[in-house]
């Protein structure tokens, strides 16, 4: 490993270092802190937050696959369709 190569190398330990060093304060501190907020939020905006989930967010794909799986069928309809959306704009443009 050349000189530069090995100061970067021993920079980025230092900072991972000292990255979890901070984590584990602010962590330590947290949990000190615990307790001594207080928040309320009104049981009505638990309830529209739970229906919105409910509704918007349960689908049956996400039950089944999770949220961020992607139907590969239903991307390359919809890749299809935005090519042929482009397509026809460039026709009229020219």
């Amino acid at each position: 490993m050349g000189g530069d190569q090995s100061r970067t190398v021993r920079k980025f330990i230092r900072a991972t270092i000292r990255g979890c060093r901070h984590a584990a304060d602010k962590t330590a501190a947290t949990r000190r802190c615990k307790g001594a907020i207080r928040c309320s939020i009104p049981r009505s905006r638990l309830i529209a937050s739970d229906m919105m989930i409910e509704m918007a967010l349960k689908t049956p794909s996400v039950e089944k696959n999770g949220v961020s799986y992607v139907d590969p069928d239903r991307m390359d309809r919809g890749l299809a369709h935005r090519r042929q959306g482009l397509t026809s704009r460039r026709a009229e443009d020219g």
